[in-house]
């Protein structure tokens, strides 16, 4: 797997339903090529600060809504 390359931005926290389930997706995504020639994303969470410690300062992309 390569270093990650970049973070996206959804805007807003992302959160799944089924059922009485909820699982947070989060806000931000961690993206990095795992060696299958395109980027896939490898982390998530809603505090950019602490995805930026973890995985270094990398360019957030915002994405349209």
């Amino acid at each position: 797997m390569s270093d990650p390359e970049f973070i996206t931005d959804l805007g807003f926290p992302l959160v799944a339903t089924m059922g009485d389930e909820e699982w947070d997706l989060g806000r931000y995504g961690v993206w990095a090529d795992k060696g299958r020639g395109k980027p896939e994303v490898i982390d998530t969470g809603n505090d950019l600060e602490a995805l930026k410690k973890k995985h270094g300062d990398l360019p957030v992309y915002p994405l349209p809504r």
